[in-house]
């Protein structure tokens, strides 16, 4: 009996001794969150929902916007972290060229309504003839400059730190500088923004934002 005993104590030590050293390589094994961020991350950010609670809570629209299709507005963007603390953050200017395109025709539907309303008075043909297009998505072109394109926050280069569990990163493109702070959560394949808030933002911005957010990026 006394011979099972130690056999079973030696056993039991065996095993919290491996079980300690396991425990010790799987630490010494994870990595931190300033070695997973590095990389190209990327999303698809689906500025539909944004774009459609600042339509609907616009109390100085003529019409109403409840049914105006805003899907398709989908940019993509970047973000690119260097171990030497930099950051350069870039949107697809061919995604942005498909949201003009898409907010031109949005324009269209607006005007459709405007001018089609019960007392207008006036007909679709004559509307549109009077403006030399043959259709409403032609007549939102007119209106929407689709090369001007405003990226801004999503476009820029500078420096980033991870401190108390958020991202700081300021990014500069041209003479406008932003701060960026950002909460997030971090896993070998995912990055995801929960939060954002930067130096040009007001208290409305912060709460438009909520609409698009958590923002997933993907890594690669």
């Amino acid at each position: 009996m006394k011979k099972s005993a130690k056999t079973l104590a030696r056993t039991v030590m065996l095993l919290l001794i491996a079980a300690m050293l396991l425990s010790a390589l799987v630490a010494c094994g994870k990595k931190s969150d300033a070695e997973l961020i590095l990389g190209k991350w990327t999303s698809e950010l689906d500025m539909s929902s944004l774009m459609r609670k600042a339509a609907q809570s616009d109390d100085s629209a003529l019409v109403d916007l409840s049914d105006i299709d805003f899907s398709g507005l989908v940019m993509k963007i970047s973000y690119e972290f260097e171990k030497d603390g930099s950051v350069k953050a870039v949107a697809d200017e061919e995604s942005g060229k498909n949201i003009m395109k898409k907010m031109a025709s949005i324009m269209g539907q607006v005007f459709k309504k405007m001018f089609m309303a019960e007392d207008s008075g006036v007909s679709e043909e004559d509307v549109l003839k009077a403006y030399g297009v043959k259709s409403w998505d032609e007549l939102g072109e007119l209106l929407v400059d689709k090369d001007d394109i405003d990226f801004g926050g999503l476009t820029g280069s500078g420096t980033y730190k991870l401190e108390d569990g958020k991202l700081i990163m300021t990014l500069k493109e041209g003479d406008n500088e932003v701060k960026e702070t950002v909460e997030y959560t971090l896993s070998g394949s995912e990055l995801k923004f929960t939060s954002l808030v930067s130096d040009d933002m007001d208290e409305e911005d912060i709460e438009s934002l909520k609409a698009i957010l958590p923002i997933v990026f993907k890594k690669g």
